[in-house]
Formats: C-alpha cells, structure tokens, sequence
C-alpha cells in the first residue's frame, strides 16, 4: 500500500509536450483565461470546474495538485482551497442547513469548532461527543444529524475513532461522514477505504512540508465533492494560489520520506521519554489504542501531547523556554520541531471545559536527528522539573 503511494508521488506531473517536457510543473499564474469564440466561452462558463474560465473556479496548476492528491488518498475528485479552515467551513456550510445536527467526534481543531457554533444562529445544532467509544457517538446522533465530523486521531489527546464502524452506521442513516486526516496523510491513513464519506487536509502541514504554504482539501467521490463545489467553494471564495499549489506539489514530491523519518523519529522519542517520572501522559497513538492503531494506521504522524507531573506553570514556562530546538508557535509539520503551551495564564477554565490538564502541551517533533531532540529534551526537563 504505502510502495504504491511511493510511485504516485515518485511520478507526481509527469512532463509532457503541453509542458514542454518541464520535470516540474508550470505555474499558471494568471487570474482569468480567454475563448477563442463566443461558443467556447458559453460553454465554458457553464462548467468552470471543469474548464478554465477564472481561477477562482479552476487553475491549471491548481488541478494537477487536486488530480494528485486525489490519486494519494484514493479519490475520485479532490478541490484545493486556499487554507484547511477554507476545506473545512466550504464542505460544512454544503451539507447542512436549517434544521440539520452535527454530531462532532471529540476533540477537534478549536476553530473548526468555532465555525461549527457559528453555524447556530442560521439553526444548525450541534453534539459533542468527548469520547471515541463508537456506542456514545451512535448515542449522540438525532434524527435531524446530518453529519458527523471527526478527527482520528484528534486533536489534543491523539485518539482514534473505529471509523468502519461510524461510516456504516452513518451509511445506514444516511449521514454524511467527514474526517480531518491532516495528522495521518494519506501515507499512513485512506479513511475512502474504511466507508469514511468526504476527507479534509490543511495542506499547510505535512502535504506543504515546508512552512510556506497556507491551503486546505476536500476529497471525496465526484457527487460528494461536486456538492462542495456548487453550494460552498465559489461562495466562500477561498482560493489556492496558483504557486501554494506547485509549492504542495514540491512537497508531496518528498512526502513519503519525510513521513518515515516523522514516523521514526516520533517513536524514538516516545521511548525516550515514556518512562520519564517528570513527565505524566504521553498522548500519542503508539502508546495507547494499539488494536485500532494496527487497523487503521499504517505508520505515525510526529504530533504528540505531554502533561507533566508537577503541575507548577512556573516549570512549565521553564521548560518551554528553555528547549533549544524546538521553536514556539502554533502550526506544524514541517522540517522543524515545534512546541506550542496549552495554558495561556487566563484560560483554565476553556482548558478545563475541553479535559485538558493545565500542563497539557503540544510537540510536533521535526526532521532532526532523533538523539538531538531526545537530548534537548531531557536537558529542558531537568532544568525545569530537578
């Protein structure tokens, strides 16, 4: 599964004589096309998604990253938008309407949440369920639940949803089923195969890889992503630059590699630290939910959660500010590693509503070598926590 992976990004834009044999693709940096005939342009601007009319419909670079990602994640059509949120607020906003329920599965990404309570004042409720347990989800869904939005593994706690499970209940009640898989990619998870209806990606992460790239996905059959297209995309008016698009390319080129090392590299660090007295809770799907982690999981995403022992903030800021490679800020996936403090001095109680500890802290571990971030690390810990 993943060698095939290999060989579509290995091959991804093969060169051709429209691009004159170029190894990387042309970026179509224009804002509108022209007809050669006043019957061209009307038939082309009946169907913009599938002609080039004006970008904010479609691009031809743009394309060849939605034809890509598509073959990664096993789908039949995938639309770029100019960032997660946009994926994200764009599909939603399609498959709801006064009236409907979402159930949400756990923790997920804090402003995909805001976007969901938004959705109330146009009558759009909505359940969160703070558990993985497939009986409390089926529990939480209503007659009027339209959809159910998860993240697996979600964020913050790192938790993984039977997601077979959830896609052939919602199936059966014709509920319509969306899964964030930026944490996995489409190298370690294909969420299509286990019934899941409609994926999302913030391309800004792994897809870009290299922290200069702010976009977003949805991927799904041609129905379900063409739904997407007509009700949200347009109107949202969340559109990829033509070069963030050839900037994902570049980054898919390297996906598999980078992803292995994030793999290793996570895993060590884990073992590294999983014994550590100073350290409380590991979240991360390596160490916890072994079965569904097998089953659905062909490798780890280096994004992990850690709570401490001694609940001091003092130490904690300690800590933090004494890490020597690991830089604060929020976002992740690229080659740097990455720490970012759930506990901001007045937020306690937000933190406490969501089950967080007041410790709870983000690391995205990066490309270093694993021995130095272990050892930057521990040093960190012993001058926060000895």
């Amino acid at each position: 599964m993943i060698k095939d992976r290999l060989i579509k990004t290995c091959l991804a834009v093969i060169p051709d004589e429209q691009s004159h044999y170029a190894i990387s693709p042309e970026i179509a940096m224009t804002s509108s096309f022209y007809s050669k005939s006043y019957e061209a342009y009307v038939a082309a601007s009946k169907d913009e998604f599938n002609n080039y009319v004006y970008t904010r419909g479609s691009n031809p670079t743009t394309h060849k990253l939605e034809v890509l990602l598509a073959e990664l994640e096993g789908a039949q059509r995938c639309k770029v938008f100019a960032s997660g949120m946009g994926a994200i607020s764009a599909t939603l906003q399609s498959y709801v309407m006064n009236g409907s329920h979402i159930v949400v599965v756990n923790s997920i990404y804090s402003t995909a949440m805001k976007f969901i309570k938004s959705l109330e004042k146009f009558g759009v409720s909505h359940t969160v369920v703070m558990s993985v347990d497939t009986q409390e989800i089926v529990s939480a869904i209503q007659d009027n639940t339209d959809v159910i939005y998860l993240e697996s593994p979600s964020s913050q706690k790192f938790e993984i949803v039977d997601l077979k499970a959830i896609a052939d209940i919602a199936k059966s009640r014709q509920i319509t089923t969306m899964i964030d898989n930026t944490w996995a990619t489409p190298m370690f998870q294909r969420p299509l195969e286990s019934g899941i209806d409609l994926i999302l990606h913030s391309c800004s992460k792994y897809i870009g890889g290299h922290s200069d790239i702010v976009a977003g996905a949805v991927l799904g059959t041609t129905e379900g992503v063409g739904r997407v297209e007509q009700n949200g995309y347009l109107m949202m008016g969340s559109t990829c630059s033509p070069m963030n698009s050839f900037l994902a390319i570049r980054g898919i080129r390297t996906l598999p590699i980078r992803m292995e090392k994030h793999n290793s590299n996570v895993k060590a660090v884990i073992d590294a630290l999983k014994d550590d007295p100073r350290i409380e809770k590991i979240y991360h799907p390596y160490i916890q939910q072994a079965e569904r982690s097998e089953k659905y999981l062909d490798g780890y995403g280096s994004l992990l959660a850690i709570t401490f022992t001694d609940k001091d903030t003092t130490k904690l800021q300690t800590f933090i500010n004494t890490l020597e490679t690991f830089l604060i800020g929020v976002s992740w996936g690229g080659y740097e590693s990455m720490v970012l403090p759930g506990y901001k001095f007045d937020n306690l109680e937000t933190m406490k509503a969501r089950g967080l500890d007041i410790t709870h802290t983000r690391l995205f571990i990066g490309l270093l070598e694993a021995q130095m971030t272990i050892t930057d690390l521990k040093q960190a810990l012993s001058i926060a926590y000895d």
